[in-house]
């Protein structure tokens, strides 16, 4: 999610934090899956930029209105929200792609640019997953350090705005 933070913070009104985690959950479904039947690879045509497009796009038109809906159910009617089909379009495909290479760069079953190439080119560049771990922690605090300061900034610009007559 740290990688999200950051795009949010980049790009507030662009990009729904929501549809990208609702992404992330899409694109390990068919892991999940594999893991509790036993059967099949654990990231398999999903993890693919193939998968990650059809799986991104996907998220991002029931994740509109899942978000939306949600809200509105959380808050009971009193906030409603609207996630235009840009952002979310954005958003899932940001998230379906951002976990391509992030897993890629772990997960020597992958082979993310099938049905183009076998196997997973992405291993060469030897992360390991502390790296990998490490980096989306520093998104992370990076996107909340810098929503933070959008928002202080926002609050300090209102405080200082003069109504005119």
């Amino acid at each position: 999610m740290g990688p999200g933070l950051v795009m949010k913070a980049a790009l507030p009104e662009q990009f729904s934090l929501m549809v990208f985690g609702w992404s992330q959950v899409a694109m390990d479904i068919q892991p999940l899956i594999a893991m509790a039947t036993g059967e099949g690879v654990w990231h398999g045509v999903t993890h693919t930029l193939l998968g990650a497009t059809v799986l991104g796009l996907l998220s991002a038109f029931s994740g509109k209105y899942l978000v939306e809906w949600g809200i509105r159910l959380i808050s009971l009617g009193r906030r409603r929200i609207k996630i235009g089909w840009g952002a979310a379009i954005l958003s899932g495909l940001i998230g379906g792609y951002s976990h391509i290479l992030l897993d890629g760069l772990l997960h020597d079953d992958m082979q993310p640019f099938w049905p183009l190439m076998r196997g997973n080119p992405l291993l060469a560049f030897g992360v390991t997953f502390g790296q990998v771990e490490k980096f989306c922690l520093v998104c992370g605090l990076l996107g909340i350090l810098w929503l933070a300061a959008a928002k202080i900034q926002k609050i300090r610009k209102s405080r200082n705005h003069v109504p005119s007559e």
